[in-house]
């Protein structure tokens, strides 16, 4: 049985299950990298495969794949790009039901080809966070979109399909 994404059978305490399986906490974060996408980029709407990409480099600590001298000793495991991957369609669906955002796609696109952007109503929600958590958020995703590119070669870096 679950509620609320928290299993009641679980032996893992709903205060840390909370801490690693936050949806809300998610969708934030998700919704404020798509307004740095509206800001930053000249596509109206942006590929699921794109905001996968950005989210885990800042909120996985995942640009380290890209500095030019990775420390041997530094483990960087992709686990976490791979279930936010999974994880995406969910916050997407979520979003959507609120119109936060928009999607532009059909049954006929491969699931990371489906574009989104965000709406005036998910605007008005980002613009009304006054954290200072969510301000650097937004920052370290601009950040990202300036030293990385969104590309296919960058892609496969982070699966960890290219040398």
């Amino acid at each position: 049985m679950q509620t609320n994404n928290i299993s009641l059978t679980s032996s893992t305490p709903p205060s840390v299950q909370l801490l690693f399986d936050n949806l809300k906490l998610d969708i934030t974060k998700v919704l404020v990298l798509l307004r740095v996408c509206s800001l930053k980029s000249k596509l109206k709407y942006n590929k699921i495969s794109e905001i996968v990409f950005y989210y885990s480099l800042v909120n996985f600590e995942l640009t380290k794949f890209y500095e030019p001298k990775i420390d041997d000793n530094v483990i960087i495991s992709t686990n976490q790009y791979f279930r936010f991957q999974v994880a995406i369609y969910q916050i997407i669906l979520e979003m959507s039901q609120v119109s936060w955002i928009e999607v532009k796609g059909d049954i006929s696109f491969k699931p990371d080809e489906i574009g989104v952007r965000i709406t005036s109503t998910g605007i008005e929600f980002v613009e009304s966070l006054t954290s200072e958590y969510f301000a650097t958020l937004s920052n370290n995703y601009v950040r990202a979109m300036e030293l990385i590119k969104f590309n296919s070669e960058n892609v496969k870096k982070l699966k960890g399909e290219a040398k």
